[in-house]
């Protein structure tokens, strides 16, 4: 609730900041507004682009990291087992990322269309075609919604490879802000990564930052588009975090089934 109460703040501001004399109440504005105000996106702002990292993973996994750092873990499995345990827990919390996720894109563009310009596209956006984003379709209402539909798979996919790594962290202490170190580190490793700036190591740059995951294009690495485009470059992505989950979950249960 407090981040939506701050979100709502952050929006309507950035809505008064850009309202100009002579603008156009028409769809690609409203396009620009949205995407303006997603995560790493033109805006930049410091809420939307670390608070939604820090909270949304928290919010989703927390629980169940509680649960197994105080030892309520073991009467559960003895009920239900390790498989309908991770079942359970990957499903929850996948589930609620990907609907926040939803709820507060979906929110923000009630915001913009009642304050700012209302959602009517119509064929290919000239924002689009001329901005520097990186779209999935020069189709206004098809870009959006392809964007969102995959900003919340991708949330959801992000937080399960958080609760993941969070599986081997004993203290919820710890596990709080592993959700926004993760993510910034990736972005601060890129830098490493572009100091040779070549088609591979701006790919493998677009790959590695974990932003990219849940606000696909958003994030323009070395100034250049991915080179194998966004479609492959976010499957790519997904397909990497998926094992990473798998295979850090399977490590655990074995872990955890040897005592160790």
């Amino acid at each position: 609730m407090i981040y939506l109460v701050i979100f709502t703040y952050v929006v309507l501001t950035t809505i008064h900041q850009e309202m100009r004399p002579g603008l156009k109440a028409n769809g690609d504005n409203a396009l620009y507004m949205f995407f303006y105000l997603q995560p790493f996106g033109l805006r930049d702002s410091l809420f939307i682009n670390f608070g939604s990292i820090a909270i949304i993973p928290i919010l989703s996994t927390y629980y169940f990291i509680h649960m197994k750092n105080n030892n309520e873990l073991i009467h559960l499995l003895q009920r239900i087992g390790y498989q309908k345990f991770i079942q359970m827990v990957v499903g929850k919390s996948f589930l609620v990322a990907s609907i926040f996720s939803l709820i507060v894109n979906i929110y923000e563009l009630i915001l913009i269309n009642w304050f700012y310009a209302p959602l009517s596209f119509s064929g290919k956006s000239q924002f689009l075609l001329t901005s520097k984003l990186i779209y999935f379709s020069s189709n206004g209402w098809v870009n959006l919604l392809t964007y969102i539909v995959l900003a919340a798979i991708g949330w959801g996919i992000y937080t399960v490879f958080i609760l993941a790594l969070g599986l081997f962290i004993r203290k919820n202490a710890l596990y709080v802000p592993l959700g926004i170190v993760f993510g910034l580190g990736t972005i601060l490793l890129d830098k490493v990564v572009l100091i040779s700036m070549n088609k591979g190591t701006i790919q493998f740059a677009n790959i590695l930052a974990a932003p990219n995951l849940f606000s696909p294009g958003q994030l323009v690495i070395g100034g250049q588009n991915p080179p194998l485009g966004l479609w492959a470059t976010y499957l790519i992505i997904v397909g990497i975090y998926a094992l990473l989950i798998f295979a850090l979950i399977k490590f655990w249960r074995k872990k955890q089934e040897r005592g160790a």
